[in-house]
């Protein structure tokens, strides 16, 4: 027996977190019964079903690099239709996270995974993973970016800081 929420994240459907969440709003049933309890347990011989869609177990864990180029939006999903990673994944059966994420406008390198428990670990910062960004920048740079940065900055989604800035 393994608790429901790491079931769901062992079938590559989200992080422990999520699928806590997902069980709290009642998106998960085991054999046809709606279950909301955390904690809950499951066998191998359970049905499981996310928002409807039966899940089972990933036998094998994928771990993908992909270079996002340019355009690209760092989702799984738009619902404008703007094109995303999905589309460049679409040939891929398993469901895949993005660890991190790249502005539209930006290219890098993403790891990809069905690995619901590595992605939360690598992106959440809670766990205190370094992300190294390297930008090429057209002009001047002010004197005093990097302790701007460093003191921290507000973007649309939430407040930033670097820990380290260089100019290369």
């Amino acid at each position: 027996m393994i608790r429901l929420n790491k079931y769901i994240a062992d079938a590559g459907v989200t992080s422990r977190r999520g699928a806590d969440s997902l069980i709290e709003a009642g998106r998960v049933k085991v054999n046809g019964k709606r279950v909301t309890e955390l904690g809950f347990k499951v066998d191998e011989k359970s049905k499981v079903e996310v928002d409807g869609e039966t899940i089972g177990l990933t036998k094998s864990k994928s771990y993908l690099a992909l270079y996002k180029p340019r355009g690209v939006l760092s989702t799984m999903y738009d619902p404008d239709g703007r094109p995303s990673l999905a589309e460049l994944m679409e040939f891929r059966k398993e469901r895949l996270f993005h660890v991190g994420r790249l502005d539209a406008d930006t290219e890098g390198l993403l790891l990809l995974t069905n690995d619901g428990e590595l992605a939360q670990r690598l992106a959440h910062p809670s766990f205190g993973g370094d992300k190294t960004y390297l930008a090429q920048v057209k002009g001047t740079i002010e004197r005093d970016l990097g302790r701007r940065l460093r003191d921290g900055i507000e973007l649309e989604d939430g407040y930033v800081r670097v820990d380290r800035f260089r100019i290369v």
